[in-house]
């Protein structure tokens, strides 16, 4: 579950579908820099072997391709998001 401000649940699945399509395709950066701070932070869950913070978009897009690297195929699914404020 991810809980987000109103006008941010359309970034953030933007953001899923984006990391969905692969890293590598150039659709991220654009999402990142249309809809977040440039200094965001992303605080991985517990138990991912590189616990960061990660600030910004570049540290965000390292975290990401270490952490898809991992895996041969990755896919992610939003099963909620809660819009708050």
């Amino acid at each position: 579950m991810t809980t987000v401000m109103g006008s941010d649940a359309e970034a953030v699945r933007r953001a899923i579908a984006a990391l969905n399509q692969g890293i590598g395709t150039g659709l991220l950066r654009p999402m990142l820099e249309k809809h977040f701070d440039p200094e965001f932070e992303y605080f991985p869950p517990p138990g991912v072997p590189e616990p960061g913070p990660y600030r910004g978009y570049d540290e965000f897009e390292t975290f990401l391709r270490f952490f898809t690297n991992q895996f041969e195929q990755v896919q992610i699914t939003l099963e909620d998001v809660i819009e708050t404020g």
